[in-house]
């Protein structure tokens, strides 16, 4: 049960995570793309908007750090604690 929790916690924060990250990425790629097209003409986005949505995109995937982390932790005692139980049971019946 713990190890369910813990791969669920582990996936949720992760996706939180991908998802700061790639849609910052995706905004700043945006802003290049319409600045490389036509530098000449200011018709591209404001450049103080494209940071507040950079901004809000790395917030919402830093609030995934904590999911990761827990989960990632909670994962690694479950699995160590399952092969010292297959370790001794192997140990036991030699």
């Amino acid at each position: 049960m713990k190890v369910t929790i813990a791969f669920c916690l582990l996936i949720i924060g992760s996706l939180l995570v991908l998802y700061g990250i790639g849609f910052a990425l995706y905004e700043l790629a945006m802003l290049y793309q319409s600045n490389i097209t036509d530098p000449l003409t200011m018709s591209g986005e404001d450049p103080k908007a494209v940071s507040a949505r950079m901004w809000r995109s790395i917030l919402i995937g830093l609030a995934g750090v904590p999911f990761m982390i827990i989960g990632s932790v909670i994962l690694q005692v479950g699995v160590f604690k399952w092969l010292a139980r297959k370790l001794d049971g192997g140990m036991k019946q030699s």
